[in-house]
């Protein structure tokens, strides 16, 4: 495993051994700081290109994911 690119303790982004571009995020709990979870997201070949295009996206998408992780988590939790 190669490493692209990493935020302290909030994403990493890695090439696997197929290639392929995987972020690891360190994502928030909804309700707590101290709960955190980490998600592995798979970027799509598009997303891939063009983080090797333009490197500076890799923070603003790595901050999208885990935005768009805690807002699934913050649904899920309400509907319960």
């Amino acid at each position: 495993m190669k490493i692209i690119a990493s935020k302290h303790f909030t994403y990493r982004l890695v090439e696997d051994e197929q290639g392929n571009y995987v972020f690891h995020l360190v994502v928030p709990a909804v309700l707590t700081a101290a709960a955190v979870y980490e998600k592995q997201v798979i970027l799509p070949t598009f997303q891939k290109w063009m983080v090797k295009l333009f490197p500076h996206t890799i923070e603003p998408l790595g901050e999208r994911l885990i935005a768009e992780e805690k807002a699934r988590a913050a649904k899920a939790f309400a509907r319960r």
